[in-house]
C-alpha cells in the first residue's frame, strides 16, 4: 500500500496533450482524425480533457473552431480563466511544429492513457489480491476480462490509426498524381 501512496508521476505527455489541443484549434480537418484516437478522458490534465470537449462540441454545433469561438465558449462555460485562458491556448498552439503530425501527437497521447488504466488496473488486482472476496476462479475470470478489455482498446485504436494512415498516404499519392 505505501507503494501506490509514493507512486512516481503517472505516464502523461502534456506537451503532445498541448499539440493535439493547438493541432485541432489550427486545423478543423485534425478533428475528425484525433476522434478516431483520442477522448476526453485520455487527457492527463484536466484543462486539457475540458479544451477537447469543448473544441469537438464547436466542430460539432459550426463546423469550424476559431480562436474567438473557442475562447468564448470557454468564458460561457466559467472555463476560461481557470484553464489558463487566451495565453494558454495560445501555448498550446505555439507547440505545434505541424498539423500534419496530429495523429504523431495523438497516438502518444493515446498510448500513455492507455498505460494509466493499465497501472490502475494493475492496482485493482492488486488490492482485490488482498482482499479477496468472491471464489478464485472468479477473480481469476474477472482480472482476465479486465486485462482482456484493456489489450483489445489498444489493437482498435492501434488499426485504426494505421488504417488512417494508410488512407492519408494513398490520398496524398492520387493528389500527387493527378498534379502531374
Amino acid at each position: 500500500r505505501e507503494e501506490m501512496i509514493n507512486s512516481p508521476i503517472p505516464p502523461q505527455s502534456i506537451e503532445n496533450e498541448q499539440a493535439v489541443i493547438g493541432c485541432m484549434i489550427l486545423d478543423d480537418s485534425c478533428i475528425l482524425r484525433v476522434l478516431t484516437v483520442l477522448n476526453a478522458e485520455d487527457f492527463y490534465n484536466p484543462n486539457h480533457a475540458e479544451f477537447f470537449r469543448s473544441i469537438v462540441e464547436l466542430y460539432t454545433d459550426m463546423g469550424k473552431v476559431e480562436m474567438p469561438l473557442l475562447s468564448a465558449k470557454l468564458i460561457a462555460a466559467g472555463l476560461y480563466e481557470r484553464t489558463g485562458g487566451a495565453g494558454y491556448l495560445s501555448q498550446c498552439v505555439d507547440e505545434v511544429v505541424s498539423p500534419n503530425s496530429v495523429m504523431d501527437y495523438a497516438e502518444i497521447v493515446a498510448q500513455k492513457s492507455w498505460l494509466r488504466k493499465l497501472i490502475t488496473e494493475s492496482h485493482q488486482t492488486i488490492s482485490d489480491a488482498y482482499t479477496l472476496e468472491t471464489p478464485f476462479s472468479e477473480f481469476v475470470d474477472t482480472v482476465e476480462a479486465r486485462r482482456l478489455d484493456l489489450t483489445r482498446e489498444k489493437s482498435l485504436r492501434v488499426c485504426e490509426s494505421r488504417f488512417l494512415k494508410t488512407i492519408s498516404s494513398i490520398t496524398s499519392q492520387a493528389e500527387e498524381t493527378k498534379a502531374i
